[in-house]
């Protein structure tokens, strides 16, 4: 008896915790991240001097992935999310790639993502930032839904015509 009571009660201190861990997908509540309007956007290789300029000093709000053109994950980022979102959504979404980096331009991509989601030494590529007015709203990995992300704190301007 005693047993089975140490069974349930040991099936239910497992069982909780999986139960905690199914929650909301991101806890940004921000407003939408609005992209300028491109006619042909794409995926577009930048420099971090660009990701440095278009963050901090003009305070855009822009999407920058970060990443190696060796790595299989970044590849499927670039051409089976960003890309074809870019395309599709008429915007430009910028691709760093890190392999041989300076110190400063490494310097440069940690100033234009200081804070909670400051990029580091040791961070694991694709790292995919979303910037709002020139501050890091958030910051997705590999393992995350990017489409999700995109679909749900992404907006592109509309076409004004003059």
């Amino acid at each position: 008896m005693k047993s089975m009571k140490l069974n349930k009660l040991l099936g239910i201190t497992i069982f909780i915790p999986l139960l905690m861990g199914c929650t909301n997908k991101s806890s940004y509540n921000g407003p939408k991240i609005v992209l300028d309007y491109v006619e042909n956007g794409d995926l577009v290789s930048a420099s971090a001097t660009k990701m440095f300029e278009d963050v901090v000093t003009n305070k855009k709000s822009t999407i920058y992935l970060l990443g190696n053109d060796t790595c299989s994950a970044c590849k499927k980022v670039k051409e089976k999310i960003l890309q074809p979102y870019a395309k599709g959504s008429h915007c430009n979404i910028y691709y760093v790639d890190i392999v041989d980096m300076s110190e400063s331009d490494f310097n440069k991509i940690q100033a234009a993502t200081q804070g909670v989601y400051q990029f580091l030494e040791n961070d694991v590529v694709p790292a995919t930032y979303f910037f709002l007015e020139g501050e890091v709203a958030f910051r997705v990995g590999a393992e995350d839904d990017l489409g999700h992300y995109l679909e749900q704190y992404v907006e592109v301007s509309p076409l004004t015509v003059n």
